[in-house]
């Protein structure tokens, strides 16, 4: 009777263990495939920002109920460092805007002075940092690890 029931049990984590690697690989597959819409965006001349703005949109569409717990907090933690980043994104979108203008009012008001640093700050922004990005996804491939999920390049 132990031995049956021994077997059950191991039978029941192990469809446990498969169901769990089935949902997050499920979840990686639509990552990518949102993440792929935005690339395609971008190469027919749309707006990076909107694109990935969608992208971060669409991230809310992934059902995260199936997954493991460790694994879906994981995954919000990757949500929340993309729509930090974009965020800043439009923060530094909305000021080079601001930019823009005060160097067209330098222009047509003559001071030189003006001009300069608005353009300036057109030619060389300051990059976002994405390192959030980066640590929110390194860490959501090491608990899939866990579940032994491995994403292919």
């Amino acid at each position: 009777m132990y031995k049956l029931l021994l077997i059950i049990f191991l039978v029941q984590c192990s469809s446990l263990a498969e169901r769990q690697k089935s949902s997050i690989e499920k979840v990686f597959s639509e990552n990518q495939m949102y993440f792929n819409q935005a690339q395609e965006k971008i190469k027919k001349d749309s707006n990076f920002i909107s694109a990935f703005q969608d992208y971060t949109n669409q991230l809310e569409n992934i059902d995260l109920n199936n997954v493991p717990k460790d694994f879906g907090l994981a995954f919000v933690e990757h949500k929340l460092a993309w729509r930090t980043y974009i965020k800043e994104l439009q923060e530094k979108d909305k000021n080079k805007s601001k930019e823009f203008l005060k160097g067209l009012v330098a222009v047509i008001t003559g001071n030189i002075a003006q001009t300069a640093s608005s353009v300036l700050s057109l030619v060389n922004p300051s990059e976002v940092d994405k390192s959030e990005i980066h640590r929110a996804w390194k860490k959501l491939l090491l608990v899939a690890k866990k579940y032994d999920v491995e994403l292919k390049n």
